[in-house]
């Protein structure tokens, strides 16, 4: 058969335009949701000066305004790195009690996690026995001082299958108090642009995670994705992924969404962001889900190491009292 030049041209012509279709779909995100499923249910983190300083009343009230407009009911408060030898940073344990009581009258269904880790590339082995002991030890006596709901661990980098972090927690599960809870906060499953132990974690380790913990936390961010639209479908796949691989086991589900907007190689701000995400995942989740209950949003939250800039740089789209906490954390508050 012979292919005339026109018709070459019109092959051409319709593959370049099945490509542009692709990328304009890829870039056109589904409609934010604005309803009461995206408001219940939701994570914060939160500064560390509400555990380690003196956070004022007025702080506090701008808190709780903060969480009533996110629909937040899990609290995580900053409190890292854990040294080599195991030891957290001090606590003022008069703060830390004063915001557990603080937010438990506004809010009854509220749950207040420590949020505790250190870099396993600057020092910490989770291999090291020592290490651990005196981690789980600290972690202990510190959730008891405050009468927090539970401890969020926190570890990076840490590849999937990492056998040391599985011991860990069989150890802290060992010893957890009854009634207190472990929440982990997850690197995210595979994309198509990145694979590999030390970019993500696959699904058989969420179920071994899941096993030993009430709660993971999916860090659904610096995915690489460029266009907003496959952003939102690998979340929804991940919530999918999620229902279906801890549906066996008594562990929830949290997404941890981008509130920050510079740009890098692995993280592209017109793609990823709050609203973004928002949008895919409470189309997806809906009210009343299974497995995964709601979103967690980086928020009023104070890095003072700048292991993570998140809580900097943010949409600014959510109000007055949002605004306030993000001029507090640019003041240097620690």
């Amino acid at each position: 058969m012979v292919i005339t030049p026109s018709a070459k041209r019109l092959s051409g012509f319709l593959a370049g335009a099945v490509i542009l279709c692709i990328l304009a779909w890829m870039s056109i995100p589904l409609r934010p949701v604005n309803g009461s499923a995206a408001r219940s249910g939701n994570g914060l983190y939160v500064r560390r000066a509400f555990v380690e300083g003196s956070p004022s009343p007025a702080e506090m009230e701008r808190l709780t305004a903060l969480a009533r407009e996110l629909g937040a009911r899990d609290f995580y408060f900053h409190h890292t790195p854990a040294s080599t030898e195991g030891e957290l940073p001090p606590l003022n344990i008069v703060s830390a009690r004063r915001t557990s009581e603080f937010l438990s009258e506004s809010n009854q269904d509220a749950r207040l996690w420590l949020w505790i880790g250190g870099r396993t590339d600057g020092g910490v082995d989770l291999a090291n026995p020592a290490f651990r002991d005196g981690f789980i030890e600290e972690a202990l006596d510190q959730l008891e001082s405050t009468g927090f709901d539970g401890l969020h661990l926190n570890f990076e980098p840490l590849p999937s299958g990492d056998r040391d972090f599985i011991g860990l927690l069989d150890e802290l599960r060992a010893v957890l108090p009854g009634g207190k809870l472990v929440s982990v906060a997850a690197i995210a499953p595979p994309t198509a642009l990145r694979r590999g132990a030390k970019l993500c974690w696959s699904w058989e380790y969420y179920r071994k995670v899941a096993a030993r913990c009430d709660q993971i936390m999916v860090m659904s961010y610096d995915t690489a994705i460029p266009f907003p639209r496959w952003y939102q479908e690998t979340l929804k796949g991940w919530v999918n992924g999620l229902e279906r691989e801890l549906a066996h086991t008594d562990c929830e589900a949290v997404m941890g969404v981008p509130c920050y907007g510079e740009w890098r190689i692995y993280h592209h701000p017109w793609a990823e962001s709050r609203s973004v995400a928002e949008a895919a995942l409470f189309n997806e989740i809906g009210e009343g889900s299974g497995v995964v209950k709601g979103r967690m949003s980086p928020l009023g939250h104070e890095d003072t190491k700048g292991a993570r800039r998140v809580g900097r740089g943010e949409e600014r789209d959510e109000g007055p009292a949002r605004r306030a906490l993000e001029r507090e954390a640019r003041s240097g508050l620690s």
